[in-house]
């Protein structure tokens, strides 16, 4: 059984401290400067892209990151006495290994199979040189709604964040988005699952 989180509308974040007037604080201190964050929205390729501050700290675009949210498909998995790894590709970028420990009181903990859609929270770690994701938990996906709103929610915590979207190629995304309607109808779903829509939306954050 696994157990889902639940979440009061889109997580924000809130910076510790005040912010002083008329000046704009300097990279290094962005990245020093602590935020208090429940869970934000990630794709693979920020948080491969993210900055290792500290042993255990990364920022992305000077923002510390804490808890995270990724949503893919699982490509793999490797059960291990303690934990289990898996492999998780949200077409962004590369995989992305998770890695979830099994509780000492649940020794029949279910696993989610290759092929199944996951949203996973955790906090990035770097585990002997390897980038990697500890879940706290992690969900299967039924609704494939899902997908649209969590890269709806990553556009939305960017947009609060940094005050801009995502540098994507729009010309590329409209243009492959116009041959996707017939009469107002989708044409069907992809081999991995995805409406024509969802996969665009996909597209549009692997572009830099």
């Amino acid at each position: 059984m696994h157990v889902t989180l639940k979440l009061n509308g889109l997580v924000m974040w809130n910076q510790a401290g005040s912010q002083s007037l008329g000046r704009i604080c300097s990279h290094k201190a962005a990245i020093s400067k602590k935020a208090t964050l429940q869970i934000l929205p990630c794709t693979v390729s920020q948080l491969l892209a993210a900055s290792q501050v500290s042993s255990d700290d990364f920022a992305f675009c000077d923002r510390e990151l804490n808890q995270v949210s990724v949503l893919g498909v699982i490509r793999g998995f490797s059960p291990f006495a303690t934990n289990i790894q898996y492999s998780v590709d949200d077409m962004t970028g590369p995989p992305l290994n998770v890695k979830q420990w099994i509780r000492c009181e649940d020794c029949t903990q279910a696993f989610a199979s290759p092929g199944t859609y996951v949203k996973v929270t955790g906090s990035l770690r770097n585990f002997s040189g390897q980038r990697s994701l500890l879940a706290i938990n992690i969900h299967c996906i039924d609704d494939l709604n899902e997908i649209t709103s969590h890269m709806l929610e990553v556009v939305q915590a960017h947009m609060q964040l940094f005050g801009k979207i995502f540098d994507v190629n729009m010309n590329t995304t409209v243009s492959s988005l116009s041959g996707s309607y017939s009469g107002g109808n989708l044409r069907g779903t992809s081999p991995n699952g995805m409406t024509t829509i969802q996969d665009q939306i996909v597209l549009g954050f692997s572009y830099k």
